[in-house]
């Protein structure tokens, strides 16, 4: 085939040959076709026995047809690379034959071709490349990382996403295989498939994460051609997924890179562009691209690579000014090839820049705009309204037509706006200091001003600059935030201040600090040239200064923070410390304080004026003159600057130690002084237990606030002192205050944190404190040291919270990239510590931990190492001869501990992952420290050896092993040695019966390691024989019985479902049970039964065991047939896997396949239906084949009398939960259900009304049946399910208010409007129904492109229309527009209004529809999606439409 040079010729041998032809060979013509078809065709034709002249019409189309349809026939037969490889090749033709369209002359190949490859309407042929996406669903697991890649990369060529019958489509397959290999996925394989996913626009979250970790992983960045880098880049940003360490390790490689001369102009463009739509902060990479292009300007003859070079410069608010003179020929060459988009983008850009580009921005240029009249969107208009106000105001050059300004104007303006809390908090304080805000102020720019106020007859705008303004997590402003900020000074001559997010959060809770800072800041900016110019006049006459007024001069310029700086390099503060040291004898008490805090404030540690000023304080004979604000401004300054005076601080602890009372003392001044003494790390014992001892004693805590509270916990904790009592009293006061709220995240930590540290427990704070941080909407505000100091508190206190600790890993997962190794170390021993292995922090946190290699402390080294050991997660980017060799380099700072943590490490990399370890010396060092510790016995100990002894065992204790564990007994059984862990309270957490991680890992590490068998016996097992040595003799027995091993697979399956229907889930049997199945090579020794059985029994007995149940799932999966599965054993594997949370997709699949496709439906009970169902429901794994097929057997064959109300409710729960519609399933269950409804208990009767209302199925009947059995059994009905009920559900709730969830107060909220609104009857009580308001409106909007594009045409038609208006009912509309004088609300009805993504609508689409138009009095309208999809891109049609919609109900009024 290589050889052949032409179409015509690959056709003809292909056809000669096609008998003898392999499936490889002929998928290997569509691949040869689709190559020749790029080149020109040369006149002459290669060899071929059939005679090369002139072939007909017909003859090329006889022979293509054959060659066509034997690939179709046999493409079932073909493995992985020829499907592939006939599929790739066919969507390259379809492509090109789509891109150069039908050509006058073009040979019979061509129109051949297209008739088989192509539909009538000029779309690739769909029902060809759904047959062969059929065809390779069943093989996809035996696709290599090559060929999924090239799959997806064909079907994203011709943009086409094949889906099956089951709702699942060919991508979602894909993407499952290739996270299940993306370590074999090679550059070019994860630049093809994120690609092909980002084209289809599906964002598929595991999969992108997988292929970027695998990215970060590399250590071969050359791997990627500048293709495979900029085509990756681009896919992740297209579809928003963020992956910082992705975004990193690609630019590195490019700013590495000598030079870029091998990017194309292309690549160069759309790799800026995608750190600049990520928001990824990279100015090397910004830097180094933008010296390439420059360089290569004349190449780039794309507009659209132009404009998306400037704009992503522009967006990040880099404005290299070199860059955009040099592209400005370039630019305007290319002026009319840009799309709307491009040329909106360019005149953008160029406005940010702020560089004049005369020969651009033109007369031609404005031409342009008016020849593209309205096919701008509504963010163009934007842009060019900005573009505008630079050209006409700034630059004062050409303007845009009058009447498209407007509409620029218009729209530009029409976006409502949005208030933050931040926003309001910073509002509040303004109105607090006395100043008159208006917010959201429309100037005549068109921009809108978060605040305006007026100082000193001056207005000034006040910008609340949260995240969003900034580029990623950096400080560096984004191309909007610097636009606005230079336009709206210049244009509406208002002065813009800001207020960035990191320093409002620093303030916390400090009302004050708060208002004070906004004072400085806008004194600064009214006052900075006249404090400049005050600063000036004193500079020749401070030596004439006293000291008083020394100290005044510097607190004032404190007060502002701002330091005046001098041309010769000097600044006033520099003067002032040096005239003060000469008259240091003439300040009084008053003045050392202001002028040390002055100095601290501004951050200006002058080490020869704080050590005259604290020589002044040690001279004084007494320190009466210093009022308490003093000594603690004073202390506080000195621990602030880091300057070290330990005289003076004695001489205030002494004065304060000395004075009878400290009442005068305010919390503050307390909170200051302790904090001080801790920072400088002079504590004072006498000093702080008086201070302690008077807060516990007084009744100040109510005046303490929040920073107070927690800076004095941490200052006790931090110098050590240990005060009990004084931390009692304030865990209580912390607890009973209810004062949570006013905590900001540094407050939780150092809280917290001081508890732990000072090693005092008190459970309740503990708990008070996770339950609010868990129930905290999100940890974006908690920063990385926060997090890692919260649960390195919880593991150090040894305080178990599930929630909290999934909470934080979540939000750790999130901001990975911003961890220091201290941070990360901390977080990963904490998990560890608690016995907490949350598989996705630690894999995610590889690549961060390796990055800080050389960064980590000795003990952060090895606590990195231990919690790795500890979690069994391989880790060779992170553990490999970099970090042996670190160790090697830190070894003589190691202490005890951390060589016994490096010692458990290296049996874990030698001896459980054949991995290479530590040196032998160190290997020797690390050993000796881990047995150095001498053991202890216990009386538990004592007593457990002495009844082994009874039995007449001959007990051996504290046995050092091999790997250097020491085991507390060992005993010869039956010619077995095992050993005996006697396991007391403190093996366990909080004295509990959760391991801690050493216990984990001696019970994980000693079996393979010394080749002994362990046993554990726990305390609590003990404890319950009490005094009687017969039952612990006969307990020992059982034990040490070597029974385990043979267990055949009858016997485990009988003896673990007995302990799981008598309600005994025993953990050491079940792990033990489950050990054995694991073992097994193969599991053909047990029956169907058994495998049931077992998998039921361990979900039953609610005993996790993950490898089991993937032994059990292989199997069944790996199985030809599952025909001797009966129905009750397919329906208890489902059940069970759904119940242990442990959802195998492939499994279920094919357990879901096998009922579909058999003829066994007859011989499934009711229970087996409804367990079925309730478990693919309850696993999120979505079969609507067998939903199907299942409902159609119930209404076909089942009376439905045999169902008990528990199966009626599972079953129509999983319906509703599946979103599959099926009217005659829930016409028939509604009929039986109401000839029963007597024997429903309350969860049944939630459930089963919830699936009705759910699913739109307003059964009248049905709920009227049921209101007396409801009402009967509402006492007993759960907080998440009363909302669903009604009658004297009123005074149920405020019963339970405490326990409701936000989902359950907004199903009340709407029950409060029906009641009220709809039918006037009861109400509940107003603070409980403005809980429930709050709740209902506490969902974030979300604005769909479908929405985007409704909006855009109703705006085309001249209406105004306004987005997601509140109303007050609490319902969003999402699109209110006046039309004719009435106001109508549209709403944009996308897939997800309706069942199924059908055209069911779903209850909560009903309910709105329904309560919306009588209680706020608008006509509500929709607007469908399938109606929409219809009108395609054709705009004229939409505009219509909507016309039509709204006219007609008018019309109809």
């Amino acid at each position: 085939m290589r050889d052949l040079q032409s179409v015509e010729e690959v056709i003809i041998t292909a056809y000669e040959y096609l008998d003898d032809m392999s499936r490889r060979d002929i998928s290997a013509v569509w691949a040869r076709i689709a190559l020749l078809m790029t080149k020109r065709q040369p006149k002459q034709r290669g060899k071929s026995s059939h005679n090369t002249g002139k072939l007909s019409f017909d003859d090329m189309e006889h022979m293509m047809h054959k060659i066509f349809n034997d690939t179709a026939n046999g493409i079932e037969d073909c493995g992985a690379r020829e499907i592939t490889e006939a599929t790739l090749g066919m969507a390259k033709i379809v492509t090109i034959l789509l891109q150069q369209g039908k050509r006058r002359g073009e040979d019979s190949s061509r129109v051949i071709l297209r008739r088989l490859l192509v539909s009538k309407d000029m779309k690739p042929n769909r029902k060809l490349f759904q047959f062969f996406a059929g065809a390779s669903m069943d093989k996809l697991d035996r696709f290599d990382a090559r060929y999924l890649s090239n799959l997806a990369y064909a079907y994203a060529l011709i943009d086409y996403v094949p889906e099956f019958d089951d709702g699942s489509d060919l991508f979602d397959h894909i993407a499952m295989n290739a996270v299940d290999i993306h370590r074999k996925f090679n550059a070019q394989d994860i630049s093809n498939m994120t690609w092909a996913y980002a084209t289809l626009d599906i964002p598929h979250a595991v999969l992108f994460e997988a292929l970027g970790d695998q990215v970060v992983a590399s250590k071969h960045s050359k791997d990627f051609n500048p293709q495979a880098i900029s085509n990756t880049a681009w896919a992740y940003a297209k579809v928003g997924i963020d992956h910082p360490e992705l975004f990193e390790k690609l630019a590195n490689h490019i700013v590495k890179t000598d030079n870029l001369n091998q990017f194309f102009p292309q690549a160069l463009s759309n790799i800026v562009w995608a750190y600049a739509t990520a928001r990824v902060h990279h100015p090397k990479l910004f830097q180094k691209v933008a010296e390439a292009a420059i360089q290569r300007k004349t190449e780039f003859s794309n507009s659209q690579h132009v404009a998306n070079l400037l704009w992503a410069y522009a967006a990040m608010g880099i404005v290299d000014k070199q860059l955009f003179l040099s592209f400005m020929p370039t630019a305007a060459k290319l002026i009319d090839s840009y799309t709307n988009q491009g040329l909106a983008n360019i005149a953008w850009a160029y406005a940010v820049a702020d560089v004049d580009a005369p020969t651009l921005f033109n007369a031609h240029f404005i031409n342009k705009y008016a020849e593209k009249g309205s096919g701008f969107e509504i963010e163009h208009y934007r842009q060019l309204h900005q573009w505008h106000l630079w050209q006409t105001k700034e630059m004062s050059n050409s303007r845009l037509p009058v009447d498209f300004q407007e509409r620029c104007y218009d729209i530009f303006i029409s976006e409502e706006p949005t208030v933050s809390k931040l926003q309001d908090d910073v509002v509040a304080q303004l109105l607090h200091i006395g100043l008159e805000t208006k917010e959201e102020v429309l100037v005549g720019s068109g921009y809108r001003i978060d605040a305006i106020v007026e100082v000193n007859g001056k207005t000034f705008g006040i910008e609340v600059d949260g995240p969003y303004h900034f580029i990623g997590r950096s400080k560096s402003p984004s191309g909007s935030t610097i636009l606005k900020r230079r336009q709206v000074s210049s244009i509406d001559g208002i002065e813009l201040v800001s207020v960035p997010y990191w320093n409002w959060d620093t303030l916390g809770n400090d009302e004050v600090k708060k208002q004070e800072y906004l004072r400085h800041i806008l004194n600064m900016k009214s006052n900075r040239a006249l404090f400049k110019f005050f600063a000036n006049a004193s500079i020749d006459q401070l030596d004439q200064f006293e000291a008083r007024h020394l100290s005044n001069l510097a607190y004032a310029y404190a007060l502002i923070d701002y330091v005046p700086e001098f041309d010769d390099g000097s600044d006033l503060f520099d003067h002032i410390a040096m005239n003060a040291v000469d008259v240091k004898a003439e300040f009084i008490a008053q003045g050392i304080s202001n002028v040390v805090w002055a100095y601290a404030t501004v951050g200006k540690p002058h080490a020869v004026l704080f050590e005259a000023m604290g020589d002044q304080i040690v001279a004084y004979e007494h320190l009466g003159e210093f009022r308490p604000q003093a000594l603690s401004n004073t202390v506080w300054a000195y621990a602030t600057a880091n300057v070290p005076h330990p005289k003076l601080f004695e001489k205030v602890a002494n004065y304060i130690v000395d004075s009878k009372s400290l009442d005068q003392f305010q919390p503050q001044h307390l909170s200051n002084i302790a904090w001080a003494y801790a920072t400088a790390q002079v504590p004072n014992h006498n000093l702080l237990e008086k201070v302690a001892n008077h807060i516990v004693e007084s009744d100040i805590l109510d005046r303490f606030d929040p920073q107070a509270l927690s800076n004095t916990l941490w200052a006790y904790a931090t110098a050590g002192v240990r005060h009990p009592k004084l931390f009692e009293k304030l865990a209580n006061h912390i607890v009973e205050s209810d004062s949570l709220d006013q905590f900001i995240p540094q407050d939780f930590s150092n809280t917290i944190w001081a508890y732990a540290t000072a090693g005092i427990n008190n459970p309740k704070l503990f708990g008070e404190v996770a339950n609010h941080i868990v129930k905290t909407d999100n940890l974006d505000r908690f920063d990385p040291q926060t997090l890692s100091n919260i649960v390195w508190a919880y593991a150090t206190a040894n305080v178990p919270h599930s929630k909290l600790f999934k909470k934080v890993a979540d939000a750790a997962i999130r901001s990975k990239g911003e961890f220091i190794s201290q941070h990360v170390a901390n977080l990963l021993w904490s998990y560890a510590t608690m016995g907490i292995v949350d598989k996705q922090l630690f894999a995610t946190c590889v690549s961060t931990a390796a990055k800080l290699f050389d960064s980590y402390t000795d003990q952060g080294l090895t606590n990195i190492a231990w919690a790795y050991a500890v979690a069994d997660i391989d880790a060779p980017p992170l553990f490999n001869d970099r970090f042996i060799n670190k160790c090697v380099e830190k070894k003589d700072g190691f202490v005890i501990k951390d060589l016994s943590q490096l010692h458990q490490w290296h049996l874990w990399q030698t001896k459980e992952k054949s991995n290479s370890g530590l040196p032998v010396d160190l290997q020797e060092r690390c050993f000796n420290a881990f047995i150095s510790d001498e053991p202890t016995v216990s009386k538990l100990q004592e007593d457990v050896v002495a009844q082994l002894s009874n039995i007449g065992l001959d007990p051996k204790e504290e046995v050092l092993m091999g790997s250097g564990y020491r085991i507390d007994v060992l005993v010869e059984v039956n010619g077995k040695t095992i050993g005996v862990e006697v396991d007391g309270p403190h093996h366990f957490i909080r004295k509990g019966r959760s391991p801690l991680a050493r216990t984990i890992l001696k019970r994980r590490q000693v079996p393979p390691i010394d080749g002994i068998e362990l046993v554990s016996v726990p305390y609590w097992n003990w404890d319950k024989l009490g005094k009687d040595e017969v039952k612990k003799q006969e307990y020992l027995r059982h034990l040490l019985v070597d029974i385990k091993a043979e267990f055949n697979a009858q016997g485990i399956s009988n003896i673990t479902w007995a302990y799981a229907t008598v309600k005994k889930p025993h953990p050491v049997l079940f792990e033990a049970m489950g050990d054995q199945i694991v073992a097994y090579e193969h599991l053909g020794e047990f029956r169907p039964q058994a495998l049931s059985n077992t998998v039921w029994a361990y979900a039953t007995a609610n005993v996790p065991h993950p490898k089991l149940f993937e032994k059990v799932a292989n199997y069944i999966v790996d199985s030809k047939s599952l025909d001797q599965f009966q129905p009750q054993h397919l329906s208890n594997i489902a059940w069970a896997y759904a119940t242990a949370q442990v959802p195998n997709h492939k499994l279920l699949e094919k357990v879901a396949n096998h009922i579909v496709e058999s003829d066994s439906l007859d011989r499934f009970i009711p229970q087996n239906l409804s367990n079925t169902l309730w478990a693919y429901a309850t696993a999120g794994v979505n079969h609507p084949k067998l939903f199907q097929r299942l409902a159609n057997h119930i209404v076909k064959h089942d009376s439905l009398e045999r169902f008990k109300p528990q199966e009626f409710s599972n079953t129509m729960w999983a319906y509703a939960t599946a979103q599959v519609h099926h009217p005659k399933l829930l016409k028939k269950v509604a009929e039986a259900v109401i000839q029963r409804k007597g024997e429903f208990i309350s969860q049944h009767v939630a459930n089963l009304l919830w699936a009705y209302a759910t699913m739109g199925i307003v059964d009248k009947q049905l709920f009227l049946s049921f209101m007396p059995t409801a009402a009967k059994l509402i006492n007993n009905t759960t907080i998440k399910i009363l909302p669903t009920l009604h009658g004297h559900t009123q005074w149920l709730c405020v019963e339970k208010e405490d326990g409701f969830e936000t989902e359950a107060l907004s199903q009340l909220h709407q029950w409060h409007l029906w009641q009220t609104k709809e039918k006037s009857n009861s109400r509940l009580p107003v603070d409980f129904q403005e809980r429930c308001y709050k709740a209902f409106l506490f969902r974030v909007p979300t604005v769909s492109k479908f929405q985007d594009d409704v909006v855009a045409q109703l705006s085309f038609i001249g209406l105004d229309p306004k987005e997601e208006v509140l109303m007050g009912s609490g319902y969003r509309i999402d699109v209110l527009v006046e039309v004719n004088g009435k106001t109508i609300g549209v709403e944009v009805d996308g897939p997800h209004h309706f069942i199924g993504k059908g055209r069911s609508p779903l209850a909560r689409t009903i309910l709105k529809r329904r309560q919306v138009p009588p209680i706020d009095g608008i006509e509500l309208v929709s607007v469908p999606y399938w109606n929409w999809d219809k009108l395609g891109k054709d705009q004229a049609k939409k505009q219509e439409y909507l016309r039509h919609l709204l006219g007609w109900k008018i019309d109809n009024e």
